[in-house]
């Protein structure tokens, strides 16, 4: 069915049987006054596209009722000019589904059963929306902007419009399009995470599957980039590449921040040495590489020691550094309360000491004696520190033997690695 067929069609239009029904109630006035009268006259997107959407949902009180919800339902989600790739599961299969049958300009209605939308995960509202919320619901006063709690298994209803279509053959020619797309991923991730979060995982496997998709997006900009360097403006490229690096690492931290939530320390171990690899001054990759290093059940005091030491080469003074950095020696004393503890009851057994010493070993102290790849990671960055640092001291007293011949400005020190 095309947008043309169901323009200005009253019914309710079944996408997915009884569970998925549209309405196209006309046209938004910021998406139709661009185009004029023919705005109709736009085809709608097909996969591999990217659209540009506003959209507000609400929770669904009645789905078989004529009216959508209760006006003083407070939305749950309101998004202004989010943009995604049609195809790519951005956004709930509902409002997905929706957009396909849109051309620009066009707005509609969009009813959705639970498993078209957030299913039995629910999402929350931000804090300080929350808190608006039950001050607007007491207080009867203006809502906009204000958002609400959607409970798991609703029903929901959304207003969505369409601003804009790109066809995919733009956003393959065009690096800025490549980067604003992966940037909407990117955000798209932080809400899941933020709001979306749940015991069954679909909030966390949203995040990861958003995330991932901008990462890849922006591993492959960067490899063209590359190829294309000699040829184009060396300048514009520069430009491009920052951004789709600064995104990167970006998505790379998210996915440590992620799989450490959801207790998955390797991966998470994983994905902040792959940011280090990137950008080895990266704080945030090695505070996570050391948290997750504390919590895992086969980390080493080495690895947190390593990843904690480089943060504190780089940003001594930073929060959580320090926090840490505190929790590192906790741990230490602790392991070595219990290790004199387990030996001095041994002692007072009797028997062979170093059978029993054997004995009392953890699978971390085990695995202490085969250093792990993320060891020699944190080892090679440390050497790399120590090297620019005894590089800048040369550097300072060469600066200071020509200060007598009328001085020299010297290199900025803060340059990246």
């Amino acid at each position: 069915m095309s947008a043309a067929q169901i323009d200005g069609n009253d019914e309710w239009l079944e996408l997915m049987g009884k569970d998925l029904l549209m309405r196209v109630i006309g046209s938004s006035a910021s998406g139709a006054d661009s185009l004029g009268d023919d705005y109709n006259d736009e085809p709608a997107a097909e996969v591999g596209d990217a659209i540009q959407l506003d959209f507000t949902g609400r929770r669904l009180l009645s789905f078989d009722g004529e009216g959508c919800c209760s006006e003083k339902e407070l939305p749950f989600v309101e998004k202004r000019g989010c943009l995604i790739a049609l195809g790519d599961g951005d956004v709930i299969p509902g409002l997905e589904m929706a957009a396909r049958f849109l051309s620009i300009g066009q707005r509609a209605i969009v009813k959705c059963r639970s498993k078209y939308a957030y299913g039995a995960g629910g999402r929350r509202a931000a804090a300080a929306a929350a808190a608006a919320a039950a001050a607007a619901d007491t207080a009867s006063n203006s809502t906009t902007g204000v958002t609400k709690d959607l409970p798991p298994n609703s029903d929901v209803v959304l207003d969505v419009c369409v601003r804009d279509i790109i066809p995919s053959r733009r956003l393959l020619e065009d690096d800025d399009l490549k980067i604003q797309l992966a940037s909407s991923k990117k955000q798209l991730g932080n809400e899941c995470y933020q709001y979306e979060w749940d015991d069954h995982g679909m909030g966390k496997g949203r995040a990861l599957k958003l995330y991932g998709k901008a990462r890849d997006s922006m591993m492959d900009l960067l490899s063209e980039i590359e190829t294309r360097q000699e040829k184009d403006d060396a300048a514009e490229l520069t430009g491009a590449k920052q951004k789709a690096a600064s995104i990167l690492i970006d998505c790379l931290n998210n996915i440590s921040a992620v799989h450490l939530k959801a207790k998955a320390y390797g991966k998470a171990k994983d994905s902040a040495a792959t940011v280090l690899q990137y950008d080895p001054n990266n704080i945030k990759a090695l505070c996570r590489a050391a948290r997750a290093a504390i919590f895992d059940p086969n980390g080493t005091f080495e690895e947190c020691e390593m990843a904690i030491a480089a943060a504190e080469e780089i940003d001594g003074e930073n929060a959580d550094v320090k926090r840490l950095r505190v929790e590192l020696d906790r741990r230490k004393k602790q392991h070595k309360k219990r290790e004199k503890a387990m030996y001095s009851k041994m002692m007072a057994g009797g028997g062979d000491v170093h059978v029993h010493e054997q004995q009392m070993q953890t699978p971390q102290q085990m695995d202490n004696k085969k250093p792990s790849a993320y060891l020699y990671l944190f080892a090679s960055l440390f050497v790399t520190l120590g090297s620019l640092l005894l590089f800048e001291l040369v550097a300072r007293a060469n600066n200071n033997d020509k200060e007598e011949g009328g001085g020299v400005d010297g290199s900025n020190s803060d340059q990246d690695l």
